[in-house]
């Protein structure tokens, strides 16, 4: 991000926990950056003001900070809940987590290095107040613009539906014509309920839990179950799953897509194989069918979700959808053919660690 330097510039500076010295070094640099500028110093965060620096633009200096005071100050957001002011350590860094926080030694304390720090806070901080803004609005379209979506949708199968049944006594033989109606509205539902369960995803600051991977694939497979009969396709799987670090709900998605994908692209009635094997550090999961893909098509099969805007890439949302999901479970996706050259498409994810809490989602998605 190529920010303009008078954009880098604080609009104060509150100063926690600094002695004199310290005190004086911040107040010299800060005049050197943004003439002007008072440097405001106080013995805890609790005694910073409510009122101040609530304008997006303020720094805070953390001198020597314990990892309470440092996690305070990273959560505390403004009027418009956005990160409050920009964090910036001067001495010891606590052992935390810290988000990227800059940290200056004491033993390069000098105004030129300060003053190099404070920028990149202040960009940094910037960085954050847009991210947060883009999942805020990202969480927006998930939730209440998907709803607005659907409401209308709803009216119009609603009437189309009563229009069938008038037809049906009225006049039977143009009855039928009110069913593309309802494929393409009940389409139209489907492709909103996806494009909001991926926007909320993307959003969602919900921390991964152990997932045992046998509940979301036998969520996705009692979806898929009548689509699979109704096209008389087996579908074996493993009896044991193993455990991973994930989110139960976004992992039912992946199970849904990658099986709706084989039954419509893979030989009629042909069967389907899904199954895992342990790899470094975590875990191969596969949906192997009997399609073929041409090997032209083959690099963009999984191409990034945010990268189906340019020319030439692929229509369909499934795949896209798998990988975005995927990548932000910290795994990846690939596409890897047969000996047969049949398709196999398979996503890797990390193994639970003994630290992570237990998913209890036995959520069905719609």
């Amino acid at each position: 991000m190529n920010l303009p330097m008078a954009s880098l510039l604080p609009t104060s500076v509150l100063c926690i926990g600094a002695d004199a010295a310290g005190a004086d070094l911040l107040a010299v640099t800060t005049r050197r950056l943004a003439d002007g500028v008072a440097v405001r110093s106080y013995a805890r965060l609790a005694d910073v003001p409510p009122d101040a620096a609530v304008d997006g633009a303020g720094l805070l200096a953390l001198c020597d900070p314990d990892a309470a005071t440092l996690r305070e100050a990273l959560a505390a957001k403004d009027h418009a809940a956005l990160p409050r002011w920009a964090v910036l350590v001067l001495g010891a860094m606590p052992d935390t987590e810290t988000d990227g926080t800059l940290a200056v030694a004491r033993e390069e304390w000098a105004p030129a290095v300060l003053a190099h720090a404070m920028r990149g806070a202040l960009a940094l901080h910037r960085c954050r107040r847009e991210h947060a803004q883009l999942c805020g609005d990202v969480a927006t379209f998930g939730s209440r613009i998907a709803h607005d979506l659907r409401t209308p949708l709803g009216g119009v199968m609603t009437t189309t539906e009563m229009l069938h049944e008038i037809l049906m006594e009225s006049d039977p033989d143009n009855a039928a014509l009110t069913q593309p109606i309802l494929d393409s509205a009940d389409g139209l539902v489907k492709l909103i309920e996806r494009m909001s369960f991926l926007a909320k995803a993307i959003a969602s600051r919900e921390p991964p839990q152990r997932v045992d991977m046998g509940v979301p694939f036998w969520n996705a497979f009692q979806q898929l179950e009548s689509r699979l009969l109704a096209t008389h396709t087996p579908l074996t799987y493993p009896q044991e799953w193993p455990a991973v670090h994930g989110h139960s709900t976004w992992l039912q998605v992946v199970w849904r897509e990658l099986i709706a994908n084989a039954v419509q692209h893979g030989s009629p009635g042909a069967p389907i194989e899904a199954g895992w094997n342990p790899v470094a550090g975590g875990f191969r999961f596969w949906v192997q069918d009997h399609g073929r893909v041409a090997p032209s098509l083959r690099p963009v099969l999984f191409m990034p979700f945010h990268r189906l805007n340019e020319p030439g890439a692929p229509r369909g949302l499934g795949l896209a959808i798998v990988q975005r999901l995927i990548a932000a479970e910290g795994g990846t996706c690939s596409y890897e053919p047969t000996r047969d050259g049949e398709s196999c498409f398979t996503f890797t994810l990390p193994a639970a660690s003994p630290s992570d809490s237990v998913s209890s989602s036995t959520t069905t998605l719609g």
